[in-house]
């Protein structure tokens, strides 16, 4: 839902999944909205988390995350920082559940409210983002918005803006096929990518178990060390790197 790797107007572009190193990307930003991991992925979160940890690290220390203070305008604006989970064991079930149908709704809602605004790939976003990993890159739309709506149920909305939605923190929002960008990120194809691995992600989970994955793991881990944003960063990251040296 953000990226962390640089802010908007970067000169740096560029990211992704799984692919080729010939795309002559430069340079990679994170950001977007997407799901991974729920209580069933529990070992494989431990696992990456653990193996990640020196990279998170690096990159709260670097960029810090999409959603971190001190981003483009936002001196009066420092109650979400995005960095808010809860206990790894607390049983995020029974929130989860509540929170689910309203998600599912608002989600859905999003995709027909602004799916015919957006405007499709070019060959090279193209390209990038089937080395991402997606599949239907005919499907997907990029829409520009300078504001990001906010959920209208109370508890929904709540926890959205407790991970920083609604601020100017959060750069990018990825709603299956659907990415809606904020008119300063628009040019950032690092960015760009990192919702392309959402998009991935988001076509190989489907809506509710996308949506339902990033309510469990945004509550457990916060935003920055959530497993489906770090794949995201860690892919993007490995591409551009890869490009560099070609």
């Amino acid at each position: 839902m953000g990226d962390p790797s640089h802010t908007p107007g970067d000169p740096r572009r560029s990211g992704s999944r799984a692919g080729g190193s010939d795309l002559g990307w430069s340079h990679p930003i994170n950001g977007g909205t997407v799901l991974a991991g729920a209580e069933p992925d529990a070992a494989i979160l431990r696992g990456r988390t653990v193996a990640n940890g020196a990279f998170v690290a690096r990159f709260f220390a670097t960029i810090g995350l999409f959603l971190a203070l001190g981003v483009h305008g936002c001196a009066g604006d420092r109650a979400a920082t995005g960095r808010v989970p809860a206990a790894a064991s607390e049983d995020t079930r029974p929130v989860v559940a509540e929170l689910l149908p309203a998600a599912v709704a608002w989600y859905r809602e999003l995709q027909e409210r602004f799916y015919s605004r957006g405007r499709a790939l070019n060959h090279r976003e193209r390209q990038l983002a089937a080395s991402l990993g997606v599949k239907e890159t005919e499907a997907v739309r990029v829409v520009v918005l300078e504001h990001f709506p906010l959920p209208q149920d109370p508890a929904l909305q709540a926890e959205a803006r407790r991970y920083g939605l609604g601020t100017c923190r959060f750069f990018a929002l990825t709603i299956g096929h659907l990415i809606a960008i904020k008119p300063r990120a628009v040019d950032d194809l690092k960015l760009l990518a990192h919702e392309f691995v959402h998009v991935a992600q988001q076509e190989e989970w489907g809506t509710e178990e996308s949506v339902r994955r990033l309510l469990v793991q945004y509550r457990r881990f916060g935003p920055a060390a959530a497993p489906l944003e770090v794949e995201a960063q860690e892919t993007v990251q490995e591409l551009w790197s890869r490009s560099e040296t070609d």
